[in-house]
């Protein structure tokens, strides 16, 4: 992402000489889980390049060992094999952003939980979170929204083999 600010900025420089307000990229990674299994990092970002106002974004990265590598892993990696937990996870999570009134679910433009949503969680020894940055699920003057539920609500259908529920 800095490659393509840096790009950016050049060229609005180079476009526009007197451009007066200066640009910003700054972030910061929050580890969320790091076992010898998963590792979750929750990566925020400021960054102002012109326009009305700067913006922020959440970008979250989750790893898990597979073969004996660790790979990115995506939500549908999360669940025992052959569970769908985006119709598990997808109710509570409408819920949550219609009761916090996200506008784009309150006027009925998400009605699943499609790849764009589903790739914004983070996990950690007991939640999985979503982060949602500004634009994810309203304007921006709504900001973001973080939801969180507990690893245990999905016990039986998060894949052992990630060791994201303690065993019983």
């Amino acid at each position: 992402r800095a490659s393509e600010f840096l790009h950016g900025q050049s060229e609005v420089q180079a476009q526009w000489p007197d451009f007066p307000a200066p640009f910003a990229l700054d972030g910061e990674g929050t580890v969320s889980l790091a076992t010898d299994r998963v590792i979750s990092v929750l990566f925020f970002e400021y960054d102002y390049s012109g326009g009305a106002h700067p913006n922020t974004f959440y970008i979250p990265f989750n790893f898990a060992m597979k073969g004996g590598k660790a790979q990115e892993i995506e939500f549908d990696d999360l669940w025992r094999e052959g569970v769908y937990g985006r119709a598990l996870v997808w109710p509570l999570l409408r819920d949550e952003l219609l009761e916090r009134e996200a506008a784009w679910s309150v006027d009925g433009e998400y009605t699943d939980l499609h790849d764009d949503l589903a790739g914004k969680f983070i996990v950690s020894k007991t939640h999985m979170t979503f982060a949602f940055s500004p634009y994810d699920v309203g304007p921006y003057a709504q900001g973001a929204f973080i939801v969180k539920f507990p690893l245990s609500r999905f016990a039986d259908s998060l894949d052992p083999a990630l060791g994201l529920v303690p065993a019983r």
